[in-house]
């Protein structure tokens, strides 16, 4: 009986060094990532401090560009025309097509009469450029 108390004694020992070769193998990977956090935590306040010493400066940039910004867009009611404005240009381009359309046609049927008289028996003005007469 003292055989079997012995052997599940060595066997829980051999069971806790087992699990104590675990528990160090994971504390060395978490000093491992722990020194990887603190080398990045002191990059990272190496670069907070010029961001803290000049806030006013930056804070100016901003307004100066929105400023800016906010000029740029007023210019813009300059530019883009109200619907009157558009209305007025769509209303004098119709005129002017029509004026245009009437004239080119007026041109069109002066041009076919003196070239092309419909009489039956005259050649119209092709008689001044033939030979013939």
């Amino acid at each position: 009986m003292l055989d079997a108390r012995v052997a599940r004694l060595e066997s829980d020992v051999e069971h806790i060094r087992q699990d104590i070769t675990d528990v160090k193998d994971s504390v060395k990977v978490l000093t491992a990532d722990t020194t990887d956090i603190k080398i990045r935590l002191e990059k990272m306040t190496g670069r907070q401090y010029p961001f803290e010493s000049e806030p006013e400066t930056m804070d100016k940039k901003f307004d100066a560009r929105f400023d800016s910004v906010d000029k740029k867009f007023d210019g813009l009611d300059k530019k883009f025309a109200t619907k009157e404005d558009l209305q007025a240009a769509l209303h004098s381009q119709t005129k002017w097509l029509i004026v245009s359309i009437m004239a080119i046609v007026t041109y069109a049927i002066g041009a076919v009469k003196f070239f092309w008289d419909i009489t039956p028996y005259s050649k119209g003005a092709w008689r001044l450029f033939s030979s013939v007469s």
